[in-house]
């Protein structure tokens, strides 16, 4: 028995030792579980710390360096002001300003290139030398603007018409291609200022040019400067309107809540003006024919085929002016140059420079022809209201009839301010 009760004491014994050395490794494995756990929460702690504080130290560092940039650039605000770039040089850098003023460039550079070469030409077969030229480029110009000039004290108002008409074409389709797409209100501002200024400013110059070719050459006179310019204004005025277009023209007249039949009215007149210039150049060729002994004449007086050619030309250039001096006979007017005058009533006839063109212009009243004249601008008129009518439909066709006769007595007045002019020792020339 007491071995029995030995065996059973000792595995009892056994067991405790065996549950003491199971508690003691299980409470050794959880403090080393504890441990370890603190450690990484010790080590998040201290890198939570200094991720604050290097944050902190950037933001501090930041707000350093926005200090002292703040402080320098109040130390330096004179001269940052002054690196600024001044209005006009931001006016002409802007992207506005480039495009227009390249457009203006090419347009009037191909005008003033063209004047050159024929001047260039000019001096070089005459064989005066270069002397010249500046002054050569400079009346030119005028010419083509239809600015009067004067010469060894002759004054030429009555410039020839042709080239001012090419080039207000010209400029016309230069215009309408720069307002073929979207055009804003500053971008208007920006192409009337750049097509008017331009041209205006060229023509200070070349009167300036001539001023001083006066002091080398007396030949060379100064023409009258307000004539220049207000020549010059109103040629370029016309090409750039007539370049703008319809569509253009609405729209400035929608916004300034202006009525359309305004711009209806001017372009009625305008295309009835236009057409009836045409039917001058008709009248013109068909009175040449008629009068083809006096021209024949005019052409005897030259000796070569050269001088033939050059008053030829020189009349080309002048049937825009002869065609509107028609223009002034068919509407019940009369064309003069200086005592000479033609009518449909009356005509006075008188000594006129052997200038070829010149023979359209009757030295006798036909009576047969009185019949056929007097009924060609009321046919025109009637042609281009009906058709215009059709074509727009306007909400008032009454007051854009009566107001588009207003407009064309108003353009045919400044054409025939244009068009005319003082020829020296004959006096004034041209439709009155």
């Amino acid at each position: 028995m007491k071995g029995a009760d030995s065996r059973r004491g000792s595995s009892g014994s056994d067991r405790n030792r065996r549950s003491r050395t199971r508690a003691g490794g299980s409470g050794g494995g959880s403090r080393s579980v504890r441990s370890e756990r603190s450690e990484r929460t010790a080590r998040a702690w201290q890198n939570t710390r200094v991720g604050q504080t290097g944050g902190a130290r950037s933001v501090g560092a930041d707000r350093n360096r926005g200090a002292a940039t703040k402080m320098k650039a109040g130390g330096s605000g004179t001269s940052s002001r002054k690196g600024r770039p001044s209005g006009f040089r931001r006016l002409i850098n802007s992207p506005r300003a480039r495009r227009f003023g390249l457009s203006v460039a090419g347009s009037y550079g191909v005008v003033l290139l063209f004047i050159i070469s024929v001047a260039l030409i000019g001096v070089i077969v005459s064989g005066a030398g270069m002397s010249p030229l500046p002054a050569s480029i400079a009346s030119m110009w005028m010419i083509f603007n239809l600015a009067p000039f004067r010469f060894n004290g002759t004054t030429l108002g009555l410039t020839p018409a042709l080239p001012a008409v090419l080039m207000a074409l010209f400029i016309a389709w230069r215009v309408r291609r720069e307002v073929a797409d979207r055009i804003s209100i500053k971008d208007v501002r920006a192409l009337v200022g750049a097509y008017l200024g331009t041209p205006i400013v060229l023509t200070v110059i070349a009167w300036l040019m001539l001023y001083d070719a006066s002091k080398v050459f007396p030949r060379i006179q100064t023409p009258s400067f307000g004539l220049a310019i207000a020549a010059a204004l109103l040629v370029n005025l016309v090409a750039l309107v007539l370049g703008m277009g319809q569509r253009l023209l609405r729209a400035l007249l929608l916004r300034r809540k202006l009525p359309e039949w305004l711009l209806g009215s001017a372009r009625l007149a305008g295309s009835y003006v236009a057409w009836l210039w045409l039917v001058g150049v008709v009248v013109t060729l068909v009175s040449l024919i008629w009068h083809r002994e006096l021209l024949a004449e005019t052409f005897a007086i030259t000796d070569t085929v050269g001088e033939s050619v050059a008053v030829s030309g020189l009349s080309l250039l002048y049937l825009p002016n002869v065609a509107f001096g028609a223009v002034g006979v068919l509407v019940g007017g009369k064309s003069t140059f200086g005592p000479a005058e033609a009518g449909l009533f009356a005509v006075h006839p008188a000594q006129l420079p052997p200038l070829p063109i010149l023979a359209a212009m009757p030295q006798s009243l036909a009576h047969w022809a009185f019949g056929v004249l007097i009924v060609l601008p009321p046919a025109v008129a009637a042609w281009r209201v009906v058709a215009f009518l059709k074509k727009s439909a306007p909400k008032q066709p009454y007051l854009v009839v009566v107001l588009a006769a207003v407009w064309s007595i108003v353009f045919l007045m400044g054409l025939a301010w244009l068009l005319g002019g003082e020829v020296g020792i004959f006096g004034w020339a041209g439709a009155s």
